[in-house]
């Protein structure tokens, strides 16, 4: 799922403002602005996301547990 995140900045109510949209790839969890260049950076993540080695340990886990339980 690709999602999109739209900022808006509006100074008066009525005035032209600018918008950009940027799809996204993961779920935004925080904005933050960056002093140097003043750009905003979105933090990205997806809940009970896990890499590839800990899913295969996590695995591995649950099988000894099956099998403890079946004794």
């Amino acid at each position: 799922m690709i999602a999109c995140c739209s900022i808006l900045a509006l100074e008066k109510l009525g005035a032209v403002f600018n918008q950009q949209s940027t799809p996204l790839q993961y779920t935004p969890r925080k904005f933050v602005v960056t002093p140097d260049s003043s750009s905003i950076v979105v933090i990205e993540t997806d809940h009970n996301t896990y890499t590839e080695e800990t899913k295969q340990q996590r695995r591995q886990q649950m099988a000894e547990e099956m099998v403890g339980h079946h004794r």
